[in-house]
């Protein structure tokens, strides 16, 4: 199921045995998933009717930014996958009962806690993850046994503090700064492209 307007107001149920797609009607509509700020509208009490055993994903290539969560906790109980022409911001915090994706660069404009554990999901970074300006920001990650995998570079420019991880996943990188995470027993290593002993650049405790 697909359903494309520049406003909308879900009040029932929406059912669908595969998956469901929220976007704009018109070309570079910003969306706000339960945030103050964007044209298209999605609360976390509307997106709580949609019903679907497959992903719910918001947005598309041709959608405007996405700006999630600053008014409060995305609660949802199934996979979603955020997907933007722009960029996604995420301003709060988001538990989701299911795989979680990020297809577009990532900026983090405050402290931000994912959690996909009571489902033991993935959390997907397709791109980069950054934090917005020159702030620092922290990024708690809780994916039970699911893989938290970034695909891009992680921390720019402000950077950020990097918590609580299960099974972070290998990638390989395009960048001397370039940080993607190996989960080596116990321990979880960031490895950088040309650099640190046996590749691995940090190590986060």
């Amino acid at each position: 199921i697909t359903l494309a307007a520049d406003s909308m107001a879900i009040g029932n149920t929406v059912t669908s045995a595969g998956n469901v797609t929220l976007k704009q009607k018109t070309a570079t509509t910003t969306i706000a998933v339960n945030d103050g700020t964007g044209s298209l509208s999605l609360t976390d009490a509307e997106l709580d009717y949609i019903s679907t055993s497959g992903t719910l994903t918001i947005g598309d290539s041709s959608s405007g930014n996405i700006y999630i969560a600053s008014s409060g906790t995305l609660t949802q109980s199934k996979a979603v996958t955020f997907t933007t022409g722009g960029t996604i911001y995420v301003d709060g915090s988001l538990t989701i009962g299911g795989n979680l994706t990020f297809s577009n660069a990532t900026v983090l404009a405050a402290d931000v806690v994912i959690d996909t554990s009571s489902t033991n999901s993935n959390i997907n970074f397709v791109t980069t993850v950054a934090s917005s300006a020159a702030a620092t920001r922290n990024l708690t990650l809780t994916a039970g046994s699911g893989d938290v995998t970034f695909a891009g570079y992680a921390g720019l420019p402000g950077g950020f503090s990097l918590h609580t991880f299960s099974n972070a996943s290998e990638t390989d990188g395009a960048y001397p700064y370039y940080t993607s995470l190996i989960l080596s027993g116990s321990t979880l290593y960031g490895m950088t492209k040309y650099g640190g002993s046996s590749d691995y650049g940090m190590v986060f405790s």
